[in-house]
C-alpha cells in the first residue's frame, strides 16, 4: 500500500493513470464521492505491492509493502450505544477488522445498581460478525466522569458489592464477555480503595471465566500527567487486567484550546512509560478515529470544538478551498479556513499518513494491540490500511 499526498495540479483521473489503479477503486478505499474532488495535501492510499520511493529525479526504489508476515494483533474500538441505526451500520462495517467491541456505557447510580446502554441490537450484530462483547461501566454522571460518584462508591463496600452484583447480572443476561472499567477523574484519597474494588471484581470475573479490562488514562513520567488525570498507578493494574486501553489521545479536545488530537512525539512518551510498568503485551494503544474544528479566535471556557471525523474533515477543506499541512513533530495533519461569516477556524484531525505513523510505533513496540475511540463516523482509509498491515485476531 502506498499513500500519495495531492500536490498542486493533480486530480484523481492523473493518479489512477500514474499508478495503473481502477479510478472506482481508488474512489472507494479514500472515502471520495466522485473523481477530482480532492485538496491539496489529502492523503490518498493507493493499492500497491510495493512503497515507492524516489531517491532522485529518475530513479525509484521499490521496496515491499509486507516483507514479513503481517503482524497478528488484537483490535478493540468503542461505539457510543444510543440507539441510532448509525451506529449499527458502523459496527457492521468495522466486524471484519476488531477482536472486540467496547460498548459504552453502564452508567453506575449512586447506589451501586447501573443503567443499561440500549445494547441489543449491537451485541446481536457483534455475535452474528465475531466480534467480541465487552461491557463498558463508567463514572458518568450528565456525560461528565464524575469524581463524587466515584468517591461514594469506592467509600461504602455495600455499594460495592450491588455493583458487583449488578456488573454479573448484565454480563450473564447479554452474553458479554468481559468488561471494561472505565473510572476517569478519580481523587487520590480513594485510589487505594479503587484498587481494592478491581481486585474484588477480578475474582468474581475470574471465577465464571469473564475479561477484566481497564480504561487508563495516559501519562508519561511519575506524578504527572496532562492533560487531564495524574493519579493513576500504573505498577497495580498490570497483575489486575487482563489487558490495559491507554488512552493516548485528547491533547485536542471540545474544550481546550486547538491542539492535534494524538501528537505522535507525546504519545509515544506515554507509552515507552506505560511499559516500563506494564508488559507490552497487555498494552492496547488508544487511536483517535475522530478530529476537532476549533473557531478562532479561542477563548478559554466559552466556546466548545466541534467533532469531525476524518472524511469530514477533509470536505471542509474541500468547500473552502484550504490545503491541508502535515506538521512534523505531531505527525498529524491539520488546516485553517474561513467559514461564510468570515470566521476563521482551525482543524486538526487523523489521515491515512498520521495512522501510519501510529501502526508503525505500535509494531515497533510491539503492544498488544489498538483500541479505537470512537466508532460512527466515515474513514475507509483506515480499515483498509489497517488490513493491508496487520492480521486481526479473533476469539469468538
Amino acid at each position: 500500500m502506498l499513500i500519495h499526498v495531492i500536490k498542486p495540479g493533480e486530480n484523481l483521473w492523473d493518479i489512477s493513470r500514474k499508478y495503473g489503479v481502477a479510478l472506482k477503486h481508488l474512489l472507494q478505499i479514500n472515502d471520495l464521492q466522485k473523481a477530482g474532488t480532492v485538496t491539496y495535501g489529502q492523503s490518498i492510499l493507493i493499492p500497491s505491492d510495493a512503497w515507492i520511493h524516489t531517491v532522485r529525479p529518475g530513479q525509484r526504489i521499490d521496496i515491499p509493502t509486507c516483507p514479513a508476515k503481517p503482524k497478528k494483533i488484537e483490535v478493540n474500538a468503542y461505539i457510543e450505544a444510543t440507539g441510532n441505526i448509525n451506529e449499527q451500520q458502523s459496527l457492521e462495517k468495522a466486524a471484519p477488522y476488531l477482536t472486540y467491541i467496547s460498548i459504552f456505557s453502564y452508567r453506575i447510580q449512586k447506589d451501586g445498581t447501573l443503567i443499561p446502554a440500549p445494547d441489543s441490537k449491537l451485541l446481536d450484530i457483534a455475535y452474528k460478525k465475531g466480534v467480541a462483547p465487552l461491557m463498558v461501566v463508567s463514572n458518568l454522571v450528565q456525560d461528565i466522569f464524575s469524581t463524587a460518584l466515584a468517591t461514594a462508591l469506592l467509600s461504602d463496600s455495600s455499594i460495592q458489592d450491588t455493583l458487583i452484583e449488578h456488573i454479573l447480572y448484565f454480563m450473564r443476561r447479554k452474553k458479554y464477555v468481559g468488561v471494561n472499567i472505565d473510572f476517569e477523574g478519580i481523587s487520590p484519597k480513594d485510589l487505594p480503595a479503587y484498587h481494592h474494588f478491581l481486585r474484588r471484581l477480578k475474582t468474581h470475573l475470574k471465577e465464571e471465566g469473564y475479561i477484566l479490562t481497564l480504561s487508563l488514562p495516559p501519562k508519561f513520567m511519575d506524578g504527572f500527567y496532562e492533560p487531564a488525570d495524574s493519579n493513576y498507578d500504573y505498577s497495580v493494574y498490570k497483575d489486575i487486567a487482563d489487558f490495559l486501553l491507554i488512552m493516548t489521545y485528547g491533547w485536542g479536545w471540545s474544550g481546550g484550546p486547538p491542539n492535534p488530537i494524538a501528537p505522535l512525539n507525546l504519545v509515544r512518551n506515554e507509552l515507552v512509560y506505560a511499559c516500563s510498568y506494564i508488559p507490552a503485551e497487555k498494552i492496547m494503544m488508544g487511536i483517535p478515529l475522530y478530529g476537532y474544528d476549533w473557531t478562532l479566535p479561542y477563548s478559554v471556557g466559552k466556546q466548545k470544538a466541534k467533532a469531525v471525523d476524518p472524511v469530514t474533515a477533509v470536505q471542509i477543506a474541500q468547500k473552502y478551498g484550504a490545503m491541508i499541512y502535515y506538521d512534523s513533530c505531531s505527525n498529524a495533519p491539520y488546516f485553517t479556513y474561513i467559514d461564510s461569516d468570515t470566521k476563521r477556524h482551525i482543524v486538526w484531525f487523523e489521515d491515512a499518513k498520521s495512522l501510519l505513523a501510529k501502526y508503525h510505533l505500535m509494531r515497533h513496540m510491539n503492544l498488544r494491540g489498538i483500541s479505537y475511540w470512537v466508532l460512527g463516523g466515515a474513514f475507509e482509509q483506515n480499515w483498509t490500511l489497517l488490513n493491508n498491515l496487520f492480521s486481526v485476531s479473533k476469539i469468538l
